[in-house]
C-alpha cells in the first residue's frame, strides 16, 4: 500500500479520538478495530509494523475505556515489536512512554487482585520499567512539546496506584518543574501529601494546607472530567477537616533552623535531593523551606499483657531513623570539604595504582553512606519480620530483597494483611533485586563489603580488567542519592503500614487495647559525647 494510504490511516485514528473525546466509545471501538484489520493488507513488515504502531494508542486508550483487556494487550504487543525492530532513536522516548502505558493499562484489570490473592504484578514493574527508560532517552524537544511532563506524571500515577506515594510526589515535582501549570501533577501530588499529613507528628496542619492549596491550584488549570471530579471532591473533605480543626489556620512555616555553615549546608542539600523525612520541604506558592524528619508512628494499641510493645517498636524505629540520618550525615559531609576530614587520612600509606582511583576520606565517606542506607533496608525488613511474628527465613537470613518470599510474587502470609504499605515495599524490593531497575545499589554495597569498588573520575581505555569493579565519581554520587530516595521512601510505607495495622487490629480487639501515643523525640534528652 502507499504512503497515501498509510496518512489516511493515521487520520481515521485521530477520527477515533476525536469520537473517543465525545464520550462516543463503541462508535471509536469499531473504527479502532477496522483500522486494525487494516494491517493484514500490508505486505511490507515495516509497514504494516507502521501501521499496528498508528493503531496502538486507540487500542490501549479505548479497550481501556470500554473494559477491553485483549485490546490493551494487542496494543501493548503492537508498540514492544515497533521498538524492538524499527523505531527511531530519536522517538523512542515517545514509543517506550506509550508501551509502560500499555502496561499501566493492562495492569490496571487485575489490580483489584494484586493484594488479595498475592497475583503477580509483572504488568505493573514493567509499566515503572518503560517509563524510567522512556525519561533516560528524553530529548530536549521532548521538554518543550510537553512528552517530558508527560513522562513524569504518569509515572508518579503509577507508583502512587500502588502505594507509593512519597515516590510519586518526587515524580510530580519533576513534572511540575518542566510544567508548573499541569493539572494532573498538582492535584496527584495534592492528594499523595494529604494521605501522608498525619504521619507527619506535630506537624500535620502544614501538609494539609499544602494539599488544599495544590488541589486550589489544580482546579483552576484544564483537567479531565473524571480528575476534576475527584479533585473537587478531595478538596471539599480536606477543607472540611480544616473546618473541624480550627487550629489549622495558615502560620509561619517552621522547621530545622541552621545553626552552623555546615548545618545550612546539610539542609540545603537534603532539601535540594529530597532527603527529609518528610512529604515535600518547600511548601507555599513562595516555596518556603521546611527542613525536618518528623514522620513517625502516631499511635499504637497494646493488649494489657504486651504493655512492652510500644517500647520495643519504636525503640526499633528509632534506631532505623538513626540510621538513616547519620548515613544521611555521612553523604552530606562527603561532599563538604572541613579541616577535619582533611586530616583524617593522614599519615595513611596508601599505594597509587596508577589507574586515576581517587583516594580520600571523602570518597571513604561516601562509600560508607552507601552501605549505611542499604543496612536501613536491611533493618526495615527485620522490623517487619519482628512485627508480623514470622518464622521464615531464619532470623540471619533476613534481608530487604530476600524476605518477600523471593522478587517475582509476594508470600502469601504478606498478602493476608491485605496491605497497601506492604504491597508498596515489595515493589521497592523488585526494583533493587537483581533482575530490577536499581540493582546496582546492592551490587555497591556486596562490592564495598566483601571485596572494593573503584571510584573515578575518568577512566582510561586500557582499564578493561573485568575483576575490578570501577564507577565514575558523579555516577557513584546520583546513585547513593538514589539509594537515601530508596530507604526514605522505605521508611514512609513501614510506618504507614504500622499506622495500618494498628488500626485493624484494635477495631478488632477493641475492649482489650488501650492506645500508646508516641513522645516526641524533641522532648527526651540527647546523648552527646562529652
Amino acid at each position: 500500500m502507499a504512503e497515501v494510504e498509510l496518512a489516511e490511516i493515521f487520520e481515521q485514528v485521530q477520527q477515533a479520538y476525536r469520537l473517543y473525546d465525545e464520550s462516543k466509545l463503541d462508535d471509536a471501538k469499531a473504527l479502532t478495530l477496522k483500522i486494525e484489520a487494516m494491517q493484514t493488507g500490508y505486505s511490507d513488515e515495516y509497514e504494516k509494523a507502521l501501521c499496528r504502531k498508528y493503531t496502538a494508542p486507540c487500542l490501549i486508550d479505548i479497550g481501556a475505556a470500554v473494559n477491553d483487556e485483549a485490546m490493551v494487550k494487542r496494543g501493548t504487543t503492537y508498540f514492544r515489536e515497533w521498538i524492538d525492530a524499527f523505531a527511531p532513536k530519536d522517538e523512542l522516548a515517545h514509543e517506550l512512554y506509550n508501551l509502560a502505558n500499555g502496561y499501566f493499562s493492562s495492569w490496571k484489570f487485575n489490580s483489584a487482585k494484586l493484594i488479595s490473592d498475592a497475583a503477580d504484578a509483572e504488568e505493573h514493574r514493567l509499566a515503572r520499567h518503560y517509563y524510567r527508560q522512556s525519561m533516560q532517552t528524553l530529548q530536549p524537544k521532548h521538554y518543550a512539546e510537553g512528552l517530558a511532563c508527560l513522562v513524569w506524571t504518569n509515572y508518579g500515577n503509577g507508583l502512587d496506584s500502588v502505594g507509593r506515594s512519597i515516590e510519586a510526589i518526587d515524580a510530580y515535582d519533576v513534572a511540575l518543574r518542566i510544567n508548573p501549570k499541569m493539572g494532573m501533577a498538582l492535584g496527584n501530588k495534592g492528594v499523595a501529601i494529604s494521605y501522608l499529613a498525619p504521619i507527619m507528628h506535630g506537624h500535620s496542619h502544614l501538609f494539609y494546607l499544602e494539599a488544599i492549596r495544590l488541589l486550589q491550584k489544580a482546579l483552576e488549570q484544564a483537567l479531565p472530567q473524571e480528575a476534576r471530579t475527584g479533585f473537587t471532591r478531595k478538596l471539599a473533605q480536606l477543607n472540611g477537616l480544616l473546618k473541624d480543626h480550627g487550629e489549622m489556620h495558615p502560620e509561619e512555616v517552621k522547621g530545622l533552623e541552621p545553626t552552623t555553615d555546615f548545618h545550612r549546608f546539610l539542609c540545603e542539600f537534603c532539601a535540594r535531593y529530597g532527603l527529609f523525612l518528610n512529604p515535600v520541604t518547600f511548601l507555599g506558592e513562595e516555596k518556603r523551606t521546611y527542613y525536618g524528619d518528623p514522620m513517625f508512628i502516631s499511635t499504637m494499641y497494646a493488649s494489657l499483657e504486651d504493655m512492652n510493645k510500644f517500647d520495643r517498636y519504636v525503640t526499633f524505629l528509632n534506631e532505623i531513623k538513626q540510621d538513616f540520618v547519620l548515613g544521611r550525615y555521612m553523604l552530606v559531609q562527603s561532599q563538604y570539604a572541613s579541616q577535619e576530614i582533611d586530616t583524617v587520612d593522614e599519615g595513611v600509606s596508601l599505594f597509587y595504582p596508577l589507574d586515576y582511583s581517587l583516594h580520600s576520606t571523602y570518597i571513604q565517606l561516601l562509600k560508607a553512606a552507601k552501605r549505611q542506607a542499604i543496612a536501613v533496608l536491611d533493618k526495615i525488613a527485620y522490623f517487619i519480620y519482628d512485627y508480623c511474628k514470622l518464622t521464615t527465613p531464619a532470623p540471619d537470613r533476613v534481608t530487604f530483597r530476600q524476605i518477600w518470599g523471593g522478587n517475582e510474587k509476594i508470600r502469601s502470609d504478606f498478602a493476608n494483611f491485605a496491605s497497601p504499605h506492604l504491597f508498596a515495599l515489595f515493589g521497592l524490593a523488585q526494583d533493587v533485586s537483581k533482575k530490577g531497575d536499581w540493582h546496582t545499589i546492592y551490587d555497591h554495597r556486596d562490592a564495598l563489603t566483601h571485596r572494593f569498588l573503584v571510584i573515578h573520575d575518568f577512566q582510561r581505555a586500557d582499564q578493561t580488567n573485568a575483576d575490578i569493579p570501577r564507577m565514575n565519581l558523579d555516577e557513584f554520587l546520583n546513585n547513593t542519592i538514589l539509594a537515601f530516595k530508596i530507604a526514605r521512601a522505605a521508611i514512609t510505607y513501614l510506618i504507614l503500614f504500622v499506622e495500618h495495622q494498628e488500626h485493624i487490629e484494635n477495631q478488632k480487639n477493641n475492649e482489650k487495647t488501650a492506645p500508646v501515643f508516641a513522645t516526641p523525640i524533641d522532648s527526651v534528652f540527647r546523648y552527646r559525647p562529652k
